[in-house]
């Protein structure tokens, strides 16, 4: 069997989406591709997603969007527990290869959540992985099919990301309770910094071992608290996360 994944579980669900999505959708779909840490290698078994576009030929008709949410709902219970972790959206191949924020909304499934929506500025971070590291589970790599993105571009949507996620949380910061979450906004300024002295956009564990050598000793306990955290283990200080997060967005401005 195909592995894209360390994980066997891992591999088994993205067989079973592979063959229920193309049991549904038949000749409308163009392909399954995977982004995030399972295509540029950081995927951890403890805390990585498990991030996926499908590909279509043409929009999905009213009929295949209502047997792909039952699908899925179908999949959380029978799925097991990575089931939750599925993160991705059924996407045209024509709106893949430029992102737009007038076209959509698409079927979207989130950790559990179904829903309808546009793609948002990360996805032009998406799009970068799905050219630069292309994994596909079933048909061609959509890497010819999406426009290059630039260094620029990705800074651009970074400093999107910041004003509609990053800088609000530094505010309210619900999430930031999340143990888990902590440790993902760590590793992800990281990325973060990197991308923004460097123009390298990196893994996050890569990015993490860069932090650790570039930026100021003041943040090397947190980042090597992020490297090593796992479930169950004592967390960060919230106070310390917010600040790497307001580093974070100075630095992109």
């Amino acid at each position: 069997m195909t592995t894209w994944a360390p994980v066997p579980g891992v591999n088994d669900l993205l067989v079973r989406l592979r063959d229920g999505v193309s049991a549904i959708l038949g000749e409308r779909l163009f392909g399954i591709a995977l982004y995030g840490s399972l295509a540029t290698g950081g995927f951890t078994a403890e805390t990585s997603d498990i991030d996926f576009v499908v590909a279509l030929n043409a929009p999905l008709s009213p009929e295949e969007d209502a047997a792909l949410e039952a699908f899925h709902r179908r999949l959380q219970v029978e799925g097991g527990k990575w089931a939750a972790k599925l993160e991705g959206a059924y996407v045209p191949l024509a709106d893949l290869r430029r992102r737009s924020a007038e076209t959509g909304p698409y079927l979207v499934i989130n950790e559990g959540q179904i829903y309808r929506a546009g793609l948002g500025s990360d996805w032009v971070i998406q799009r970068h992985t799905l050219v630069t590291n292309p994994v596909s589970v079933v048909g061609p790599s959509l890497a010819e099919h999406i426009d290059p993105v630039s260094t620029e571009e990705i800074r651009a949507a970074v400093r999107g990301i910041f004003t509609e996620w990053w800088d609000p949380m530094v505010r309210e910061g619900d999430l930031l309770e999340r143990h888990d979450y902590r440790q993902y906004a760590v590793l992800t300024m990281c990325r973060v910094l990197q991308l923004f002295h460097t123009g390298v956009t990196a893994s996050k564990p890569a990015a993490a071992e860069w932090a650790l050598t570039a930026l100021d000793p003041r943040w090397h306990p947190l980042i090597r608290w992020a490297q090593a955290w796992t479930p169950g283990a004592p967390a960060a200080e919230v106070d310390e996360v917010k600040a790497m997060i307001r580093e974070g967005s100075r630095v992109v401005g």
